[in-house]
């Protein structure tokens, strides 16, 4: 009778043990990512994003040989994409006079579905033409998709994950946002 009694209570005791664990995913890097989990129960993670919305913050007010833009105004800009095989995926029509931060909104919006490879925003000032000869280069900035995304197992410096609303490069004087929306 107390072999029985000591059999029931040890399995009473690890029953409530094993179902006080709760159960979630335990990488922060991951989207169903619970802080509370115990156990770890799988977990879930992005595998494209798509770009919305490119703006124009801040940029030089002269060109590469210190001259500026458009005989003393500002910058006619308009904004290219590309992927990392210098394939235009989206090109807008250009803004002109440009003194204040700019927006283009992309639509249809670019999906990127391979997050291991990078792309190029450039920034141009239109002269004659949208082609590279007939406007002048404010900014191309390199935009390695893999610095946004977390790998399975790894989390952001603060803790928080990598998957940001808001990508902000910085490149030869220039600030460039990028409004993007992560998706499985």
């Amino acid at each position: 009778m107390k072999n029985a009694f000591q059999i029931i209570s040890i399995l009473v005791i690890a029953s409530a043990i094993l179902t006080s664990c709760k159960k979630g995913c335990r990488d922060a890097a991951a989207t169903n990512y619970d802080e509370k989990a115990k156990i770890n129960d799988g977990c879930v993670y992005y595998s494209k994003f798509q770009i919305n919305s490119v703006k124009l913050v801040t940029y030089p007010n002269v060109n590469s040989s210190a001259v500026p833009w458009d005989s003393g105004d500002n910058a006619d800009c308009y904004m290219r994409i590309m992927d990392s095989g210098d394939q235009i995926l989206f090109q807008s029509d250009k803004y002109d006079n440009v003194s204040t931060e700019v927006s283009w909104t992309l639509n249809p919006v670019i999906t990127i579905s391979d997050l291991s490879n990078y792309m190029w925003i450039m920034i141009r000032d239109y002269d004659t033409d949208y082609i590279d000869s007939g406007s002048e280069l404010i900014v191309k900035a390199f935009f390695p998709v893999s610095d946004y995304i977390s790998f399975p197992g790894t989390v952001s410096e603060d803790g928080t994950g990598k998957y940001p609303d808001i990508i902000e490069l910085n490149e030869g004087g220039a600030t460039i946002q990028i409004s993007v929306t992560w998706q499985l």
